[in-house]
This record gives C-alpha cells, structure tokens and sequence, in this order.
C-alpha cells in the first residue's frame, strides 16, 4: 500500500476538462452505485471499478504539477536554437581558447563524457547557457567570453526564460540570499533560540544543517548600523569570539578582500577564513553585504588554525517597518567549518557566545550619533548594476589576476578508501606531468633526473611505512575491538577513560565521522546484506553495536566493503613512528593496534599538507562495473589514466630512487579507491625499441600523428617495472622492526612504453599490455603533520595521542609483545597487474 501511494504521488495531473467531469456529483454518485451493484453481481469489476475510482480522485486532489505546468527549463537536454551549434561557433565565442572553454564547461557542470564534437555542440551550448551568469560571475572567463557567447551564439533567444537569464548574470548568490532572508516558511527554518530583550532570532535549516539565520533589531539609523557593521576592523572591539580581523586589499569602494580568525574553545581549534566581502544598495532600497572564501595566496593556513569555508555570507539592512529610527539586520550565515565541531559547542555558541556579541555590538551602534559615517567602508550606490559596468570589470580583473576562488578540495588529503565525491578540475595530462614533478621536486628541494639512463634501476624507501588496519567503515571505524591481549575495548573506548570523555559520546561522534553512522545520509537502510544487491555485492549491511541491548542494532545501512580510513592510515604510517609497545597512560592500556588507530584517526578530517597529483578515476560505465576501453584497451575517460607511465616512472625513480621517500598511490585505477603507501621498486627490463615497434605494442596499425607520442621523441624504450607497497596487516608487536614487514609488502608489475628527446630526456609514454586497464590511479605525498591542537571525531586530540605514542617508543624488551601479525584479506583481487 505504501508504494502504491507514492507511485500516486507521480500520476500526471489530468486536464481540467476532464477534472470538471471527476468532480461533478452526480457522476460521483453514478459511479459509487455501479461499484456497489458490481461487488453484488461481479466482485473483480467491482475491484476494477474501485480502483478506477481511487486513481481518478487521487489524480485530482493529490496529483504532482509535473505535466500540465512543466516548463521547459536547465534540466533540458538541449535548447531549440541550439541544435545547428558546431564546436568551432563555440570555440569562437571563446576566442578559439580552448583552455577556456573546458574551464567553463567544467564550470558549468557539463557531463564528464561528453567530448568536444559537433555532436556535443548543442548540448554543451545549453549547458553553457544556463549557467553563463554563473561563468561570469566568477571570472572564470574574464569579461568578453561570456558575453561574445551569448551575442554570437543567441540561442536562448526564443527560450521563455531567457530575459530572465540576462538578468540574473552576476545575481546569483545576492538572488540566494535575498530569497533566503525573504523566506519565512518555518517548514524550511527550525527556530533555534530567540532573546526578545535583544530582538534577536536564530533559525537553522531543516536542509542544510551548517545554513542559520539570525535577525535582530538595533537602535539608530540604516546607514549608520550598515557602515559599522561591516567595518570589518572594528569586529574584536564588540565580538568576544574574533581574535584577528585585518583588511588584505581593497579593489574598490565597495569590495575587499578581507580575514578573520576566532578563537579557539576547547576542544575545538580555533578557525580562520579569508573571504571576497561586497557592498551594495538593492533596488528596492535594502542594503545589502555578502562574502565568500576566496583563496589568497598572502595569507597561507596558520598551524593550529582551521582554514574555515563560507559558503555563503550575506546580510540585509533595512528600516524597522513599525520602531521609527531603528534598524533590522537578517543574516545568512553558512560556514563549511571543515573538521568536526561538538554539538554542545555550538549550542554554547547559539545560545551564550551571539547574544552576547549582538549585546556589545547593540550599545555600540546606539552611542554613534545619527547621520554620521565614521566606517572605512564607504557606502557607493550600486542601483541596477549592469554587467557593462567597467568598474564591476575592473573587479573582476583584479579577482581574477590575485585570488583563485576557494573550492572543497576533495583531493587534500584524498578520501581513499573512500567516498564518492565528484572532482572540478577537467583532466590534462600534459598538466598532470608538469605541475606534478613541479609538486614533487618541492618537497625533496630537488631538480628530477629525466634522462632515464641516468636514472636508479631500483629503490628502497629509507624508512618503510608501517602496515595495518585500514578500519574499515562496516565495522565502524575505529571503534572497533582490536585483536588484543588487554581487554575487549575499542581504541575509542580506551581513549574516552583515560581522558575523562563520555565513551557513548565519543563512539557516535566515530562513528557520524568515520564510521557506519557516516553512511547514514548517503546510502540505503537494510535488515540483511541481501538488500544491499544494487551495489553489485560490494555492499553489505553495517550495524552499529548496541551496548545497552549487548547485540548488533536491527537496521543498518549499506556500505562497500573499501570505505575506509586508509587515506589516513597511509599519511600516518609514513609521517609518524610505529608504536614499539602496549603503553599505561592514566591507568588505562593502550595496545599497539589501539595506538594506531588513534594515530590514524587522528589523521581524518584534520588538517595537514599534502601534495597530489592526478585525477581519481570514477567512470564505471564499462563492463562489470569498470571503466569503460576504447578499442585499443585503453580507458575513455581521461581521468582515468592521467597517471602517465612518464611521469610515474620519474616519481619513483626520483622520490624513492635517488631521495628514499615513500609516498602513496591509489593502486587501481577505478572508482574504488586503495591507498597503499609504497615500499620500493626494481626496474625489471628496459629494451630500445624502434618508433614502429612501439606504436605496435600500443596503436597497432596506427599511424605516429594520431598517437599519444609528443612530437619531439626520437627513441623509445619498453620497460617493465615492479613496484612494491605495504599492505594490511595487524599486530601488537612492531611489523616494520621486528622484520615481519616484508611479509606484507605487495608487489605489482607495470608494462609501459618511454618515448625520449635527442637530449635523452623522457617526453612521452604509453601503458602497454594489461597495464593499460591496469595502473596506478594517482599519487599523493603528506607533508606534514597536523597541528598539535588538532581535534578529530568527537574529540581525540593529536597532542595527546603522540604522548601515548612517544611513551611507546620507549620499550623493554620485555614490554614488545612476540605475538606474530595477521594480514587483513581485503577482497582485492591483484592478478590483472
């Protein structure tokens, strides 16, 4: 019954003609009597005719408006006018900048696959279209490209909402938050506090949790509240929460680039951010600031500061509709806060921390005398701003010559083992190759050899990372027991005694982080693992321990079996020393596979450098689930083998080779995700081969302009690679200095195609054989450590974590336990490489 209902939730509304007919009484009553007549004489007619009778009434009363008001919008695939579009048309609009016409397809959210052919053409024209306002807005264009689009391609001219389209260019975000201020619909806003003394109301969306608005009223005029407000300097004097608030450049009058940095409350760190701050006067009057982060290369992150990420910024002043002389301020405020914040912090926050700031900054905006204007923001009137302003392209220049806008960078550090979050940077491989190596000679301050004669035929990394549990997000992260001699304790558990923190408290903020309690927003409840088949059997279904009834919970949640915390456990293994020993720290043991998941954790959500390089692959429109080949047994899809053989042959004969450093790679290169930290490598074979032999193994039949060589090789070589990396394992005596490491090192093979310069220097290559479905994903390199007052998942905090793994450097003979390791079969199956 309940499908059914949902299913009448879809039905089409029936046209009016026909309502008119369904909602007359007389055939109502019609219709109830042939029911009741056919139940007598007929029962399955009268079943037939009931159910006829139900769907007609619910076509009627509840049917959606998704036919009769459809209207064509930016969900279409492609617009009328479009359909004559060629690539070139667009390339001109572009002027024949084809860096840039990727940048805004990206932008504009084109699909992955879709390539830079006439056939394309009127697909990516609508997409474009719809979202120009937003290229344009952002400078991810500059001025012309947008424009000379729409001028020169005019497509959208006869679309319904194109007027409308015009208007809205450069308006998105100030259209946003307008409509949020506007929007009163507690259906949408959960009321959060409210101090009538102060006039103050905080509300919290029911769709996005970190989306609050917060409305107050003040004593003095529009004007006067507005200039002060966003003086951004005077912000310490009234908010007892900001530290530091400074001003970076003013473009003009009316934009800045601006920073701030709250303080720190236990447990949490304290944050900063730097934002794109603007002013203007609304067309109905209002008075409008808005700010979002920006990324700006004079104010790097601070160690032991978050680099918070505001979403969406915005306010609006106006006059009080029935106080004379008094002003309502509505704001919305969204911050990415990037890491875990408790509850009862922003609870403190919402209910102590605002109306205590608002009662400073109320006494202070009430004591400046009226038809003043003693802010460093000088109000300019910005009526109906049109996109030909040159003041606003100047703007834009500026923004776009010193700052890159700030993105989720869902790459640093990776989420390996991971998630399924999308990329925003189209792949280049060419890029890949040169920012890459730029990437790694940064951190071993070091130019690469590229001569490969010159190069090591084998290496080994100085220090092996340490193997172990990847904890995996079906058995919920770390609150897992490990296998121990001490007693059937999680590392969570034996975290929350000897720091005095509630252990229920602090194995749900695991789990909502890392654990089974993450997936709850993403995927599908279940009862068995049998319901988590839409997976392709990579899925089963995750419950939570229930202390309380001492059994697993009755729903659960489906969840692959790969999601992890291995994109923390590689970054740790190499950057932090392998506990030696269980420890006693506060009367409470710590085994040596607790201490490492507390390292590991540690290491998830916080904040710490990284390098990386390449692209994750996601395309799994090929068979099985893979991703999908071209006919030369190569993938389709540029992210997926971006990891050039060229520039992994250099990495790893440089990194690991000449410098000794280990570093990690996803080592498949498909939508699932392994981080496994290299050990070393040895270069198995390497033999000249002629131009035509090497486009054998790669094209066959193929001539050299159409291949994947760059212009300047002159020699080719075929060369077979083993590479060798840590894999799972767990023990509660140390792998790595008790010899046992070599028991769970992995190797794999690499077949690949060398192309060189007349200088010797490696220009180009091609993966051969399986290695052409079966390679390296990409690679990434942790650069430091987290701060020492980073805070993870409900509130495990690094500084204290490396107290306990410093006492456990310092063992007796006596303390190393001479229990033997256990790998951990992860179901990878490794025989393609």
């Amino acid at each position: 019954m309940e499908n059914l209902i949902q299913h009448l939730l879809a039905i089409p509304k029936i046209p009016k003609k026909h309502l008119v007919v369904l909602d007359n009484f007389w055939f109502r009553l019609f219709f109830l009597s042939l029911i009741a007549w056919s139940a007598t004489h007929d029962p399955v007619l009268g079943v037939a005719l009931s159910v006829a009778f139900i769907f007609g009434l619910e076509g009627m009363l509840k049917a959606g408006e998704n036919v009769e008001n459809y209207e064509e919008g930016p969900q279409s695939m492609s617009y009328p006018g479009c359909f004559n579009i060629t690539i070139s048309d667009i390339l001109e609009s572009f002027e024949n900048n084809q860096a840039n016409l990727l940048n805004a397809m990206l932008f504009a959210k084109v699909p992955r696959n879709v390539e830079l052919t006439d056939g394309y053409a009127p697909l990516i024209a609508t997409f474009l279209l719809n979202k120009a306002c937003s290229i344009f807005t952002w400078g991810s264009l500059g001025r012309g490209g947008a424009r000379t689009f729409f001028q020169k391609i005019n497509c959208f001219e006869n679309h319904p909402n194109f007027p409308q389209k015009m208007n809205l260019l450069n308006e998105n975000l100030i259209t946003e938050i307008i409509d949020l201020i506007d929007n009163n619909d507690l259906n949408y806003w959960k009321k959060v506090e409210e101090k009538a003394d102060i006039g103050l109301q905080v509300f919290r969306s029911y769709e996005h949790e970190q989306r609050y608005k917060m409305k107050a009223e003040f004593k003095n005029d529009v004007e006067v509240c507005f200039n002060f407000c966003t003086d951004i300097l005077a912000r310490p004097k009234w908010d007892e929460m900001c530290a530091e608030a400074k001003i970076f450049e003013k473009i003009n009058e009316n934009t800045r680039i601006q920073y701030t940095r709250s303080k720190a409350i236990f447990p949490v760190a304290a944050r900063d951010n730097v934002n794109i701050f603007h002013t203007r006067v609304l067309a109905d009057g209002r008075l409008l600031s808005l700010a979002h982060s920006v990324k700006y290369d004079k104010q790097p992150v601070v160690p032991g500061v978050v680099r918070a990420d505001a979403v969406m910024i915005g306010a609006i002043y106006q006059k009080h509709p029935t106080k004379p002389g008094y002003t309502i301020i509505t704001q919305i405020n969204e911050m990415d806060p990037k890491g875990w914040i408790p509850k009862t912090v922003i609870k403190t926050i919402t209910a102590i921390a605002v109306p205590s700031a608002l009662r400073k900054l109320q006494s202070k905006i009430e004591a400046i005398p009226k038809n003043t204007n003693d802010s460093a923001i000088h109000l300019n009137t910005l009526l109906n701003e049109e996109i030909n302003n040159p003041s606003f392209q100047d703007i834009m220049k500026k923004i776009k010559s010193s700052i890159t806008l700030a993105q989720t960078d869902k790459n640093a550090p990776f989420p390996g083992r991971g998630y399924s979050e999308d990329d925003d940077v189209p792949t280049d491989k060419d890029r890949t190759w040169r920012e890459g190596i730029i990437l790694l000679e940064k951190i071993v301050n070091s130019t690469f050899e590229k001569n490969p004669d010159k190069l090591p035929l084998k290496g080994k990394c100085k220090t092996i990372p340490w193997p172990s549990d990847f904890f995996p997000a079906i058995k919920d992260g770390i609150n897992s027991i490990s296998n121990d001699k001490v007693g059937q304790r999680s590392a969570t558990s034996r975290y929350a005694a000897a720091f005095n923190i509630s252990e229920k408290v602090l194995e749900d903020e695991v789990s909502a982080t890392a654990g089974i309690d993450r997936q709850s927003t993403f995927n599908r409840t279940c009862n068995d693992d049998s319901e988590c088949k839409q997976y392709e059997n990579l899925s089963v279904c995750a419950k939570r321990f229930d202390k309380e009834l001492g059994r697993n919970q009755t729903i659960g949640h489906c969840i692959p079996f790969w999601f992890g915390l291995c994109h923390a456990w590689t970054p740790s293994s190499i950057m932090e020393p392998e506990p030696q020993c269980g420890v006693t720290f506060n009367d409470v043991e710590f085994g040596v596979m607790d201490i490492k998941a507390l390292l590991i954790q540690s290491y998830d959500g916080t904040n710490f450098s990284t390098a990386f390089t390449a692209r994750r692959c996601l395309d799994s429109s090929g068979e099985n689930g893979a991703p999908k080949l071209d006919e030369f047994g190569r993938f389709q899809d540029l992210d997926c083998r971006d990891m050039t053989p060229h520039f992994f042959h250099l990495a790893m004969s440089n990194m690991v080779g000449i410098h000794g450093k280990s570093f990690i790679v996803d080592v498949t290169a498909d939508v699932q995700v392994w981080n496994q930290p290299i050990a070393g490598f040895e270069i198995l074979s390497n033999q000249s081969v002629t131009q035509k032999e090497a486009l054998d193994a790669v094209f066959p039949g193929i001539t050299m302009n159409s291949t994947g060589f760059t212009a300047n090789a002159t020699t080719f070589a075929k060369y077979q690679m083993r590479i060798d990396y840590v894999t799972e394992a767990t023990s509660q005596r140390p792998i790595v200095s008790s010899g046992l490491v070599d028991q769970f090192i992995v190797s794999i093979n690499l077949n690949y195609i060398l192309s060189m310069d007349r200088k010797g220097e490696i220009v180009g290559s091609e993966w051969i054989g399986t290695s052409k479905a079966n390679h390296p994903d990409f690679l990434w390199v942790p650069t430091s450590t987290p701060s020492d007052e980073s805070i993870a998942a409900g509130g495990i905090k690094y500084s204290f974590v490396k107290q306990i793994l410093e006492m456990s450097q310092n063992c007796s003979a006596d303390n190393i336990s001479d229990e033997g390791a256990t790998a951990l079969n992860s179901g990878l199956n490794l025989s393609g490489f």
